[in-house]
């Protein structure tokens, strides 16, 4: 499901973010929920107004070994979908 959320940038590429879907239930985004910016492919997390912050590398290692690994196949995944659009796009057009 894709849920609205308050407009904001990602911290690392800086683009707008105003989406988010939740890959584990039907809940919107809340305070210290984590994501994956949609273009550039960082870890974020979920502040309590619904922006979003850089999840940084001592936060990211404190997870669970499921929770990182999980992380790390969906960015894969993103990275790959990517990919396939650009070589869809290029050969195309």
């Amino acid at each position: 499901m894709c849920y609205t959320i308050k407009s904001c940038r990602c911290p690392k590429c800086n683009k707008e973010l105003n989406r988010a879907t939740n890959a584990t239930g039907n809940s919107s985004p809340q305070g210290g929920d984590l994501s994956i910016c949609g273009y550039c492919t960082s870890f974020l997390v979920f502040r309590e107004d619904t922006s979003v912050e850089l999840l940084d590398r001592d936060e990211f290692l404190k997870l669970p070994k499921e929770t990182r690994e999980r992380m790390i196949d969906a960015r894969d995944l993103l990275n790959q979908l990517s990919l396939f659009k650009q070589v869809k796009t290029s050969h195309f057009n």
